[in-house]
């Protein structure tokens, strides 16, 4: 009796079939010798994935790695020697120009400091400024404003009196306050005595002859400062001047006569 179910085959199963395929057996009446060099010659068959096609390589240099300290950037020099300079006042044109250096060097943030040039050029700019109007002012000063020490006999001005003396100087043909006819400075105790003495007496007295003809006439006023007002009286070489004026208050518009027909 046929114990096979079904009338089966009981011839048992083979080995499982091999995942690699056999190599290809030598044909056209190649030796084994032979068919074996010729496979070793054959160029190996990549394996596993194809590779795909890297990135071209980063001109920049390569990120630091995920938890390193950032690295330290350099401050940059002109950025703080201009900042420095541009406090002095009188070297801050220089602070300005270094300033401006730096805020070229520190554009592309390679180097720290980029406040320091601002700062720099900023304050610069300012004291630089005040420097100009305050040599402006200076020079306007000298070459408009006259004190008792500077001005002139001769000189027709304007006269300011509200904090000391200063004297404007204008033409003798334009309306002007009054004229200067005596300069000088108060030498030793007998000058010093004879400004006990009455202004007009003591203007009279220091004048040329032709100002004192004009004082006879009556038609002016003396007065007379000095560099030291705030004291009460002059000291050894205080500056003084005299100037005239029209008694009636009004200004005048043409020089004194000083001449012998006055």
């Amino acid at each position: 009796m046929d114990d096979t179910p079904d009338g089966g085959d009981l011839t048992p199963p083979g080995p499982p079939p091999s995942a690699t395929p056999e190599p290809e057996r030598p044909t056209g009446g190649l030796s084994m010798d032979d068919w074996i060099a010729a496979q070793r010659s054959r160029p190996a068959e990549p394996r596993g994935f194809p590779q795909a096609d890297l990135p071209h390589a980063s001109p920049y240099a390569p990120m630091p790695p995920l938890g390193s300290p950032p690295p330290v950037r350099e401050f940059d020099r002109a950025s703080l020697v201009g900042f420095a300079l541009s406090l002095t006042g009188i070297a801050s044109i220089v602070g300005v120009v270094l300033g401006v250096l730096g805020l070229r060097r520190t554009a592309d943030g390679t180097k720290d400091g980029r406040w320091a040039a601002i700062l720099a050029v900023v304050i610069g700019l300012v004291a630089t400024l005040g420097i100009v109007v305050a040599v402006a002012g200076m020079v306007w000063f000298r070459d408009n404003v006259r004190t008792t020490a500077r001005v002139e006999a001769g000189t027709c001005v304007d006269v300011d009196d509200s904090d000391g003396v200063l004297f404007f100087p204008r033409s003798c043909t334009s309306p002007h306050h009054g004229e200067v006819v005596a300069t000088g400075k108060f030498r030793g105790r007998a000058a010093i005595a004879i400004i006990n003495a009455p202004a007009a007496q003591f203007c009279f007295a220091m004048a040329d002859e032709g100002y004192r003809r004009a004082a006879r006439t009556g038609d002016y006023s003396v007065s007379l400062v000095f560099s030291a007002e705030e004291r009460g009286h002059p000291g050894p070489d205080d500056s003084f001047a005299c100037y005239y004026s029209r008694r009636d208050g009004l200004s005048l518009d043409e020089p004194i006569p000083t001449g012998a027909g006055s």
